[in-house]
């Protein structure tokens, strides 16, 4: 039976009607039938896109409404690509010949009796959409959510201005300081036990993943306890095991008992050394259920690392086997010992079970704490993410009368749904989708539904996505009258392609054969692996020592990446080669992680073959990107050396390494003491110190993004950076450079007031490599280049060459901790809930979950190889490295990609070392905006004000930010705070007393003590309907919340302005915090706060 499946399953059928074989003309006919709802199934390059667009063609020549339709895909890119695909046909019913617009309309579906009367009103259907008053509404899954939302703020608990954020990477590492500060609060008590607990049991680093695995499915936790008690769930499922040790059930289970008995009577019959294991067993099963005792049996099975023991075949053991079990006796015995010992370890691990509960106990209560901290952060930056935009859609439709308030104020008025890629949907996004559903009722209003999607590409439960969500839509909707439509006919790849993709593919139980209308012969190669090469042993000399200057050190992971790199290259030559007028950016190179990239980089170069790398996150580890954070970090504090030393070598100056040896042999504390020696004559260097200095003096009051703006302008920075960069990446170099100067101005909206803050803000950035580190520059599309991209990166693009690189690699990724959200498909909430830690002490209740997770990883490794296959139009280039531990004599490791391509061909390469034909130019152009300096004014300075009294002003301003970022205050000596400001030392100890004061004062001590309010910040600037304003410090208590301006005097004369100043303060306060009382205060030298009402 399971044979006959298999076959039906690998016998192409390029496309079917609710099971039954079809042809391309009835498939697309009954796909855009506007009278029905569709589920379709489609292959990669089977042209998805075109379906859609097709199917809203149809709905708008059957007299739909454009308001009337909704279509929702899951990335802005893919909704843009939609709307211009659909703009685009559109546009060409209404200009083309009678003949090609009625060839367009056969292709999409219409009847041959119906084409004369459709074609006057083809025509006219791109002006009715442009003058529709209501737009076709083409969206993403967020935003519809978030216009869902908008529509009922009061009861989706959003207030109005409220904005998404993508980068939460900044605000967990907020949320969790602050957590760790009120955990220590008298009322915190239970919180902090449960903390210390979950330190004992899996360690502080483990504790902060698991937390953050929490707040990742925060989603799934609200509806959980919504709906129930997850730790009751819990409970439940671990049963009596929950509560008692059960490894001291052994004693109850007489079954058991009786065949270790009988295994030790066996290993009795044998000689000394088989009865002694069986002494031991005996010994262990008579003295009683003890914890001690079962140590000591499980001992006789297997070691501490579960391996089984051996058991010597002795003589007389063999013949007592055999006599009482039979010729296969010997056999027989080994079969159940390990047998036993199994159902030992099942027992060792079902004894883990109150350690779970202990876990989910305390990270329940911890997290839960933890997330209140992380929701509070968020309404205090007035952001949201995707997570709870998905609870707040999810809370309003699961809500039958707030469901049907929207549909009257919205979304009744869609007809017509259509849903792409709807094998990324999560369990939750369907619940929202049914709940809409749901609320029309027996409604015969109820919208048609098209739902397209391939549950083998369905590569994305990282970010939550579940494949199985398909399947139950499919199976709801096609109950509800729906048709199930599957082609599996490919535009894209070639013959040759998609043969080794069948071949390849059987083991893949949701794969069905595919065909391909591609008339390519097409061919995919399998490159040898590189293997380890035998060293031999060398005895070291002075001769084998590395100039780090000039020569990187190589690890030997690195030295075989770069042999698959160059082996890569000379395949890419060689391909090119035999694919007439491929250009570069028809090679596509993939890669499942970027770990080594820069070894195929470093091969690419040297075969002098262009290409652009897709460095997610990348931009600030960019080698252009680290100089100018090295010049800033400079700037900030000019006796670093090495900073100094790393801007000297850089383009930026250019300094050789005999400039930098002259420097590093002189005798001065500095390098920045040593470079304004006279004697180091070196134009570099006397460029170097000029430049330098009108830096640093430029840093002390120039915004960051100013500041770099000089930098680049006076040091010819971009100009000296294309001339240093080869052809092949210079685009991406100068592109990154613009992208950082464009960070300095965006980061936080540009309210950095220091550079060291935004230096902070960068190293904070970078350690959030994973989520709000800035991508490097896009560089431009038209690039004649190859592209390396992650396989995630690649989906739904394609290329003639695409080679699949590190494929022998089968190591999966750790999973010591996690969450498991078990949520049926037809069901609205989920019904299982909770965090695992280390294997070893995940008992044994929720291994049918874990077998679940297995299952769902291993089908997402074969969908990750699906998308990377299917991406190749002509040619696939398959590389790797032997895998070392391999059993396989060839290095191919068991379960790798490597191995699963079936069919494909080794390529004939000869001994030619081929070298790409791209030209390095002499010369190359460079627009430079270069404009000429224009004289600052000069504007006179009112004479109630020395120039000394607003130096001394600005001085004090700059102390108290710097001063009360921690409290409790600690104030530098004069000499170190004037380097700080930078200002005069009797400017320093003036400021230094004035703020020593302020900071002494009891009464003041809340507005800088953290513990006695919730939030603070200096320098705050708030855009509002009463324009820009700019507060000196602002703290927010429970209630209220204080805008403090600093002044040195305040006399009579000046307090009507400072009210009028102070009030416009308020207005433009209140409308970013609408809920709290707005409070203003002018502190002065002497100490004292002067409220202004």
């Amino acid at each position: 039976m399971q044979g006959h499946e298999e076959e039906m399953r690998m016998t192409p059928r390029a496309y079917e009607i609710n099971g039954a074989q079809s042809d391309a003309a009835h498939f697309v006919a009954r796909a855009c039938d506007p009278s029905r709802s569709v589920v379709v199934e489609a292959c990669a390059g089977s042209g998805k896109t075109w379906l859609l667009v097709a199917r809203v063609l149809r709905l708008l020549l059957a007299g739909t409404e454009p308001a009337a339709i909704l279509a929702i895909t899951f990335t802005r890119k893919a909704a843009q690509e939609m709307r211009e695909r659909l703009m685009q046909l559109l546009n060409e019913l209404t200009v083309k010949s009678d003949e090609e617009v009625l060839a367009l309309l056969r292709e999409r579906g219409i009847a041959e009796h119906a084409l004369a009367e459709t074609l006057p009103q083809a025509r006219g259907l791109y002006e009715q959409v442009l003058r529709s008053p209501q737009a076709l509404s083409i969206d993403t899954f967020h935003s519809w959510f978030a216009r869902l939302i908008q529509i009922a703020p009061l009861a989706s608990g959003v207030p109005h201005g409220y904005s998404l954020t993508e980068a939460t990477g900044e605000l967990l590492s907020d949320a969790y300081s602050r957590f760790m500060q009120e955990v220590n609060e008298k009322d915190q008590q239970h919180i902090k036990d449960a903390l210390i607990d979950l330190y004992a049991q899996v360690g502080d680093f483990s504790t902060r993943n698991l937390l953050n695995s929490f707040v990742a499915e925060r989603a799934e936790w609200w509806a959980s306890v919504q709906g129930g008690e997850p730790l009751e769930w819990l409970e439940e499922l671990c049963g009596a095991d929950g509560v008692t040790d059960a490894r001291l059930s052994l004693w109850s289970d007489d079954k058991l008992l009786a065949r270790i008995n009988q295994v030790a009577w066996l290993l009795g019959q044998g000689t000394a050394v088989n009865q002694e294991r069986a002494t031991e067993i005996e010994k262990a099963v008579t003295a009683g259920a003890a914890l001690e005792n079962f140590d000591a049996l499980t001992n006789q099975f297997f070691d501490a690392g579960g391996k089984f023991r051996k058991n010597r075949a002795t003589k007389n053991l063999t013949k007592a086997l055999i006599d009482n079990l039979g010729e296969d006796g010997v056999y027989a015995f080994e079969v159940e010992f390990e047998s036993i010992g199994e159902a030992l370890k099942k027992i060792l691990r079902r004894s883990m079970e109150p350690k779970v509960i202990a876990l989910n106990r305390s990270l329940f209560t911890v997290g839960a704490a933890y997330l209140e901290i992380y929701q509070a952060v968020k309404a205090e930056q007035r952001v949201f993410d995707f997570a709870d935009l998905e609870w707040q859609a999810y809370r309003l439709l699961t809500n039958e009368e707030h469901a049907a308030y929207l549909q009257s104020r919205l979304d009744a008025r869609y007809k017509h749904v259509l849903l792409d890629e709807f094998q990324d949907t999560n369990p939750l996004q369907w619940s929202i989708v049914q709940a809409w559903l749901k609320a029309y009722g027996n409604d015969s209003d109820k919208p048609s539904m098209f739902v397209v999607g391939d549950p083998k590409q369905s590569i994305y439960r990282f970010r939550r996505a579940e494949p199985r969500v398909f399947s139950a839509a499919r199976e709801v909707l096609v109950a509800q009258g729906a048709d199930f439509l599957r082609t599996n006919q490919t535009r894209r790849n070639a013959r040759g392609i998609v043969e080794v993709l069948n071949e390849s593919f059987r083991a893949n139980p949701i794969y069905t054969a595919q065909t391909t209308l591609s008339n390519e012969a097409g061919a995919v190669w399998q490159l040898p692996l590189v293997q380890q090469e035998k060293s031999e042993k060398v005895v070291w000399s002075p001769s084998h020592m590395r100039d780090p200057l000039t020569e990187p050190r190589e690890e030997e992971e690195d030295a075989r990446r770069l042999q698959e790199g160059r082996a890569v290259a000379q395949a890419i030559l060689r391909a090119r080669e035999v694919t007439p007028g491929a250009q570069w950016s028809d090679v596509m190179l993939l890669v499942k992680k970027r770990t080594h990239l820069s070894a195929y980089e470093r091969a690419l170069r040297e075969a002098g073959i262009p290409f652009a790398s897709d460095r997610r996150g990348g931009l600030l580890e960019s080698l252009e990107v680290a100089d100018l954070i090295a010049l800033l970090t400079f700037l900030i504090t000019p006796h670093d050396n090495l900073a100094l030393a790393h801007v000297l070598k850089s383009p930026i100056i250019g300094a050789t390494d005999n400039d930098l040896i002259a420097l590093a042999l002189r005798s001065e504390k500095t390098w920045w003491g040593r470079l304004h020696q006279a004697e180091l004559n070196s134009a570099v260097l006397q460029r170097a110190v000029t430049l330098l200095e009108k830096w640093l003096e430029l840093a002390a009051r120039l915004p960051v993004h100013d500041l770099l703006d000089r930098i680049l302008h006076e040091g010819d920075v971009v100009a000296r950076y294309a001339q240093a960069a080869s052809a092949l990446v210079r685009g991406q170099v100068l592109a990154n450079i613009e992208a950082f100067t464009e960070l300095a101005l965006n980061l936080d909206a540009g309210r950095y007031p220091s550079l060291p803050k935004f230096i902070d803000a960068l190293r904070r950035l970078q350690k959030s490599a994973d989520s709000d580190a800035p991508d490097e520059a896009e560089i431009d599309a038209s690039m004649d280049a190859a592209r390396i991209l992650t396989i995630h990166g690649a989906k739904g693009l394609e290329a003639d060459i695409v080679v699949l690189l590190d494929a022998n690699h089968s190591d999966p990724a750790r999973d010591d901790y996690g969450v498991l959200c078990e949520w049926k498909q037809e069901a609205d909430a989920p019904n299982h809930f909770s965090v695992f830690g280390r294997a070893a002490e995940r008992g044994a209740a929720r291994d049918y979950l874990f077998a679940e997770e297995e299952q769902l990883k291993t089908q997402e490794d074969w969908n990750l190889l699906y998308v990377a296959t299917t991406r190749a139009k002509k040619l696939l280039i398959v590389s790797g490295v032997a895998d070392t531990r391999s059993a396989a004599g060839n290095g191919v490791a068991e379960g790798c990609w490597y191995a699963r391509f079936q069919g494909a061909e080794e390529p004939a390469l000869d001994e030619r070392v081929l070298v790409s034909d791209v030209q390095q130019e002499a010369e190359f152009p460079l627009a430079i905006f270069s404009p000429p300096p224009l004289p600052l004014e000069q504007p006179e300075l009112a004479a109630a004000f020395s120039n000394a009294e607003i130096e001394e002003g600005i001085a004090l301003h700059a102390l108290m930010e710097r001063l009360t970022q921690s409290w409790p205050v600690h104030i530098h000596d004069v000499p170190l705070l004037a380097k700080w400001l930078p200002c005069s030392r009797e400017l320093a100890a003036v400021v230094r007393a004035q703020a020593d004061t302020i900071l002494a004062q009891p009464e003041l001590q809340r507005f800088f003590d953290p513990a006695q309010h919730r939030f603070a910040r200096n320098e705050m600037e708030i855009v509002s309907s009463a324009g820009v304003a700019r507060f000196d410090r602002v703290v927010m208590f429970d209630d209220e919340l204080w805008i403090l301006d600093y002044k040195r005097n305040l006399f009579d004369s000046e307090r009507v302005a400072y009210a009028a100043q102070l009030a416009r303060y308020r207005v433009a306060a209140q409308d970013v915090f609408p809920d709290l009382k707005i409070r203003t205060a002018l502190i002065t030298v002497d100490g004292t706060l002067t409220e202004v009402i």
